[in-house]
């Protein structure tokens, strides 16, 4: 079974723009402008045969929760209460939408992780991910 990562893209030699790794099957995901970072999916076939660097962070449902509160915290639009319309419940004293609560977040991550989980190891078991 693949793995749930968070990475970080890699530089074109040909004209310096990032791109993505080689060793992500399907990335892009979650992306932190703190620290530019994303979160992805390897495939368990690049993790037997393919050069995965050692600095990779793999992400359990706790490193993905705790992620997910950092982003909260570190970024404006991560985890704003929305109405049905999708617009935000209210506003704060700093005119910032209101944001969820650490429980509420970490409710939503959790959720997330056991879908991303879930989803991409059926379609690497049904080949249509790789």
């Amino acid at each position: 079974m693949g793995r749930l990562v968070e990475y970080r893209n890699h530089r074109n030699p040909l004209d310096k723009s990032p791109i993505e790794p080689g060793f992500i099957s399907l990335g892009g995901l979650d992306h932190n402008d703190s620290d530019m970072t994303y979160v992805g999916w390897i495939s368990e076939i690049f993790l037997t045969e393919t050069y995965v660097p050692d600095g990779i962070v793999f992400l359990d449902s706790a490193s993905y929760i705790a992620r997910s509160l950092q982003l909260k915290e570190s970024m404006p639009s991560a985890f704003i209460f929305l109405d049905s319309a999708d617009q935000p419940w209210g506003y704060d004293a700093d005119g910032y939408p209101l944001k969820m609560s650490d429980d509420s977040c970490a409710a939503v991550a959790i959720e997330t992780y056991n879908h991303y989980v879930s989803t991409y190891t059926q379609m690497e078991a049904e080949g249509t991910l790789r």
